[in-house]
């Protein structure tokens, strides 16, 4: 048991290293999850002392990077669980999923499809971020990215969306999405593989071994 949240851990570590190609950038996160969604914190399940996993009910699909890849109906109407928060890379990374209550942007790796009446697990997509909290701020600029970029399913989608629409500043020009992070890795479509298969390997490695 020990040994698996060790090697579990080891790969986090590397992950952490190689997956922070978005920093606390939105627009960029939002264009390499797989998925985006709002949800509602329900409640937390510790994984071991440094890891847990966050219960959380769907409110809506925002945008998705991958064909038929959203939340299905039946999953609006109970609750899903994302991995991988908690404390990564020897400290350095820290991804909280916020408090019983939030509603929160969720940016994460799709495992399985959905299973009729069991519970779909989903990877977050980078683990030194955890949840974003659904600021006006926070929104504005997923809704900027939702306009300016084409999802792979029609977004928004779900049962508490907030309205995307186009703005403008005192000027009158539109706002656009704002770049926290100008000079992404030139590897970073490297990184976002590597990521991958090691989200996938060290979820296999705490519930499969």
């Amino acid at each position: 048991m020990l040994c698996k949240y060790i090697i579990a851990l080891a790969i986090f570590t590397i992950t952490s290293t190689y997956a922070a190609i978005c920093n606390r950038d939105i627009e960029c996160l939002t264009k390499n999850a797989q998925m985006t969604f709002l949800g509602r914190v329900i409640g937390i399940e510790q994984t071991n002392a440094t890891m847990f996993s966050a219960e959380v009910q769907p409110l809506c699909t925002m945008f998705s990077t991958v064909a038929n890849t959203k939340i299905d109906d039946e999953e609006f109407k109970r609750t899903v669980f994302i991995d991988g928060f908690g404390t990564h890379a020897g400290g350095t990374c820290n991804a909280d999923a916020g408090i019983v209550g939030d509603t929160n942007i969720f940016f994460v790796w799709v495992n399985a499809s959905s299973i009729h009446g069991v519970a779909r697990r989903f990877g977050l997509f980078d683990p030194c971020y955890g949840a974003f909290k659904n600021t006006p701020e926070n929104a504005q600029i997923l809704n900027n990215v939702i306009l300016s970029q084409t999802s792979a399913v029609q977004t928004p989608i779900g049962v508490e969306c907030p309205e995307v629409k186009a703005t403008t500043d005192n000027n009158g020009n539109g706002n656009g999405p704002i770049n926290l992070d100008e000079d992404l890795d030139s590897n970073a479509i490297l990184k976002y593989s590597i990521s991958s298969i090691a989200i996938i390997i060290s979820l296999f490695y705490i519930f499969f071994m």
